[in-house]
């Protein structure tokens, strides 16, 4: 995932030539980054030397930048950290009054807000963003806020449609100002919105269009989140091996790129894909494997949506108690949620559980099941 190529390397000179005092600075930079680009060490050594770099730049716009690397790898790895260096790139860039650093702090403030399903929060730091990005007519920054909010809808009521339609709305001014990463993510999003509406066909087509133009720019991550969602849809067409074909390709992609937190999404869609072939063994040690990465990284959305899934697989082999275990862990953790009006799964997943318990609850009849039960729930 953190990739460091001369177009960062481009970057970092071009927004540092007015801040940068001396030419051995500038080389600094240009030697430490190629040499990060050429090891063949592990995430957390490439981690590591990022943090020593940052920490021996001087305080102006290179360090700045540097911030939406390690904050692009803590956000997927460990989220306290990663709010931390947000809120040191809005302090730094406050300081040095750089206002393409401040809206990019702000849009890391609305990032973080999400993980936690705090949409509303979100929303106000993303406006907040937009406005300094337009302001400084920052085209490829508005298209990147653009790009969020219009993902961010999606949670809200109605939200699937309001999203699909924010999103195609959007698609002439990422082609006009030819922005193809966001354009082949907005294709992505409309693929995942279609997925979630029944309209599998279509879904793969906007599929095929992002995977098109992502391929073309190489980027091999985004490319690897859509074929995740590919295997989705092609688990709900019933085509298993071709699911599980696209499913371990998504997967070896954020496993290289140690991308914690899609690893746990990409090992749940594996885990439903293996419980609707009926290989249950497999599905149930995929989807162990996803809770416990998914507690690792702090994530309860991933939690939750890897709980219900679990559970009904259960249901499925009419194993009631194992699947009321994983709905008070469900419940236990949307009880303890830290937005109660925007509860990941809201109250539909609330709903499956409570008829899923139900349902186990009744068929628990002898009185040796009943107590365990009883103590599964309320202990």
């Amino acid at each position: 995932m953190l990739i460091l190529d001369t177009w960062f390397i481009s970057l970092l000179l071009k927004e540092n030539q007015a801040a940068m005092k001396t030419v051995s600075n500038c080389l600094l930079v240009i030697l430490l980054l190629f040499v990060l680009q050429k090891i063949s060490a592990q995430q957390s050594q490439r981690i590591d030397s990022l943090e020593r770099l940052y920490k021996n730049l001087p305080n102006d716009t290179t360090k700045v930048l540097l911030i939406d690397d390690l904050f692009k790898y803590y956000y997927y790895n460990d989220i306290n950290t990663a709010k931390e260096y947000a809120i040191e790139q809005e302090r730094l860039s406050k300081k040095i009054k750089y206002k393409k650093g401040i809206g990019e702090s702000y849009n890391k403030h609305a990032a973080c807000f999400m993980y936690f399903n705090k949409i509303d929060s979100a929303e106000i730091y993303s406006q907040k963003a937009l406005a300094i990005f337009q302001d400084i007519n920052y085209a490829k920054g508005e298209s990147k806020i653009r790009y969020n909010m219009s993902t961010d809808i999606a949670y809200k009521e109605d939200g699937l449609n309001k999203s699909l339609e924010a999103h195609t709305s959007n698609i002439p001014f990422y082609e006009k100002i030819k922005d193809s990463f966001i354009l082949g993510k907005t294709y992505s999003a409309i693929g995942r919105i279609q997925m979630v509406k029944g309209n599998y066909q279509i879904a793969l087509k906007e599929s095929l269009k992002a995977i098109k133009i992502l391929e073309a720019i190489e980027n091999e991550l985004e490319t690897a989140d859509v074929y995740k969602v590919m295997s989705a849809i092609e688990c709900e067409l019933g085509n298993g091996e071709q699911a599980l074909s696209y499913g371990y390709r998504a997967l070896d992609v954020f496993k290289k790129a140690n991308d914690q937190l899609s690893i746990a999404r990409t090992l749940n869609t594996i885990g439903i894909t293996y419980d609707t072939m009926d290989q249950f063994v497999k599905a149930d040690s995929i989807y162990e494997e996803a809770l416990s990465l998914s507690k690792k990284i702090n994530n309860p959305y991933n939690q939750k949506l890897v709980l219900i899934n679990h559970s009904r697989s259960f249901e499925k082999r009419n194993d009631y108690e194992n699947a009321i275990i994983k709905l008070k862990a469900y419940l236990e953790l949307d009880k303890n949620s830290q937005d109660k009006i925007n509860s990941s799964l809201g109250l539909i997943g609330m709903g499956t559980s409570e008829s899923l318990f139900k349902s186990s609850f009744r068929t628990c009849k002898t009185g040796k099941s009943k107590v365990q039960t009883i103590s599964y729930l309320f202990k």
